[in-house]
């Protein structure tokens, strides 16, 4: 299904985007993971299905994404990273 394919793709492409190494400001980054989620195949990724099988880590992210919190989802990675 790809919207299997899609959630894994963007939950992916978050952890690389908060990665410590991204020069990105914080900003930048919460930016770029907005207007991933927005593509139409994200989009429809993130309103049709809800991840399963994932570390308690992953399904924060992934609610955090669903509703919208992108500013509390680089507060988490700031947090766990230490940005």
């Amino acid at each position: 299904m790809a919207e299997n394919s899609n959630w894994a793709g963007l939950l992916i492409a978050i952890g690389n985007e908060y990665a410590p190494g991204n020069p990105k400001t914080l900003r930048q980054r919460q930016e770029t993971i907005q207007a991933l989620c927005a593509r139409p195949d994200m989009a429809h990724a993130i309103r049709t299905l809800s991840p399963a099988g994932m570390s308690r880590n992953k399904q924060l992210a992934a609610k955090l994404v669903r509703g919208g919190r992108f500013w509390l989802l680089s507060q988490l990675y700031r947090i766990k990273n230490r940005i």
